[in-house]
């Protein structure tokens, strides 16, 4: 038996340009959220699920500028690690 390994790459950051590589069907930003690592079966390869949390909107006020929470969510995304796709 060969062994595989379960290195994936994650996003990766670009100091010089100062941002996150994303995909435009990630869910965004949130805190208090819950992500599980799902290990490959015959039918689906690795996934992450992403469950719930906090939703962020970026800006703030001028006395609190930043990310501020915009809501509190239930939704489920399932990221596939092969393709790289949220879904």
């Amino acid at each position: 038996m060969g062994s595989k390994p379960w290195l994936y790459p994650a996003p990766t950051y670009r100091p010089i340009e100062s941002f996150w590589d994303t995909d435009e069907d990630a869910p965004g930003p949130r805190c208090a959220h819950t992500l599980t690592a799902v290990a490959a079966t015959k039918s689906h390869g690795p996934r992450l699920i992403l469950f719930g949390g906090a939703t962020a909107i970026e800006g703030g006020s001028s006395s609190a500028p930043g990310i501020r929470l915009d809501g509190v969510t239930n939704s489920v995304h399932s990221y596939d690690i092969d393709t790289k796709k949220w879904t």
